[in-house]
């Protein structure tokens, strides 16, 4: 956290985006859905990205103030498509869970693909 704050803080603004490095934590249905969802935003938004769909990111407090917010509500993905030029990654590592579950299920999973597939792009 210390590390994307500091990077975020210097030079011009950039979206700093923690990518998730290792993904051998996962269990398979995870990974198998994370891999599925980060093909498809990288082809809608013409990127490479490791992990777009990070909950785990840095970005000025101006762009999050001018984003709408609503139920099921994905931050990351509406400021991508905004800020495309300035997308910065930061790999980092999970620990292994020691309590609580993924939220990302099948139903999650086909929320987002709509978000996916509904995003302004430009």
């Amino acid at each position: 956290a210390a590390e994307l704050a500091e990077k975020a803080l210097t030079g011009t603004p950039a979206l700093w985006i923690a990518a998730r490095s290792d993904t051998q934590l996962l269990n398979p249905i995870r990974r198998a859905s994370s891999a599925a969802l980060r093909l498809l935003i990288n082809y809608r938004l013409k990127l490479a990205l490791t992990d777009p769909l990070s909950g785990f990111f840095a970005a000025p407090t101006a762009w999050l103030a001018a984003l709408p917010m609503q139920a099921g509500f994905k931050p990351l993905l509406v400021l991508l498509p905004r800020h495309l030029a300035e997308v910065r990654e930061l790999d980092y590592s999970f620990a292994a869970r020691f309590a609580g579950n993924s939220k990302l299920d099948w139903r999650r999973t086909w929320q987002t693909i709509w978000v996916i597939l509904r995003l302004k792009l430009g």
